[in-house]
């Protein structure tokens, strides 16, 4: 081969590396733009959609308490007594994954009344009251029966549940009796432990159904 052919071939060989250098270059980048889509949606998935959480079925969906779970209900009435089995659902406006921080000292023990004792000064611009309601809420369907007894302290006995909301240094949980607990909310943040309650209680009733 003479030097002129040489050098030709030499070029033409450096120009298809080029060619093959670039297009490696794009299947590389297409590659990694998928993967990066499909962490991307990975993700969005994760905190859109279905899951569960301390052995809970939660669903993300379109509403101010985005947050549902449900429980089954059992109902017995009409004119024929029939025995009706409906799902009644609860929507909570945290996500229940992020209230891990929120420490619960203590178990959840469940009984047939609760005492709910609370502070004016808790209002934390109207999420107090849908804290206490939803709350309620949840034990009314459970079959509790809630009041409000400010004379009526923490039972010693274990007769009732005793649930008090105090402002504190720290948003936690503290089991103080045999069915006593102090909802302790710093910064208001009274939404988080509440619904920390709810959370617990939920899965405290799901682990003594399967049981």
């Amino acid at each position: 081969m003479e030097k002129g052919d040489l050098e030709e071939f030499e070029e033409k060989m450096s120009g298809q590396k080029k060619r093959h250098n670039k297009i490696i270059s794009k299947v590389l980048i297409f590659v990694g733009v998928v993967i990066i889509a499909l962490i991307v949606w990975a993700v969005f998935s994760y905190y859109n959609s279905s899951f569960k959480y301390n052995g809970v079925e939660f669903q993300k969906v379109n509403e101010i308490a985005p947050y549902r779970t449900g429980l089954p209900v059992t109902y017995a009435g009409g004119i024929t007594g029939a025995v009706t089995q409906n799902t009644y659902y609860f929507y909570l406006r945290k996500d229940p994954r992020t209230l891990e921080y929120v420490p619960l000292e203590g178990e959840i023990v469940l009984k047939k009344n609760m005492v709910i004792e609370g502070t004016n000064d808790l209002n934390c611009n109207g999420d107090g009251i849908i804290a206490i309601a939803n709350l309620a809420k949840l034990y009314n369907v459970l079959g509790t029966k809630v009041i409000k007894d400010p004379d009526a302290g923490c039972d010693e006995e274990g007769r009732y549940m005793h649930l008090e909301l105090l402002k504190g240094n720290e948003t936690k949980i503290e089991k103080t009796g045999p069915a006593c607990y102090i909802l302790s909310v710093n910064n208001c943040e009274i939404l988080e432990v509440t619904e920390k309650f709810m959370v617990e209680t939920l899965a405290k009733v799901n682990n003594l159904t399967k049981g």
